[in-house]
């Protein structure tokens, strides 16, 4: 039962991990976009992620 716990728990974290990781590349992409469009694409993307992590 413990082992089982600690499995969940390990993929618990690399969802997070995951997400925490899509959303500092939508930040950077957002901060480095050049124009409307991509920051537009940015901006929809860490949104995409934000709702995700409402879910974990």
């Amino acid at each position: 039962m413990q082992e089982a716990a600690a499995g969940e728990y390990t993929a618990l974290q690399e969802r997070y991990d995951d997400a925490f990781q899509a959303r500092r590349q939508a930040a950077i992409d957002l901060a480095t976009a050049r124009s409307a469009g991509d920051r537009a694409r940015a901006d929809a993307m860490a949104r995409e992620f934000l709702q995700g992590d409402e879910q974990l």
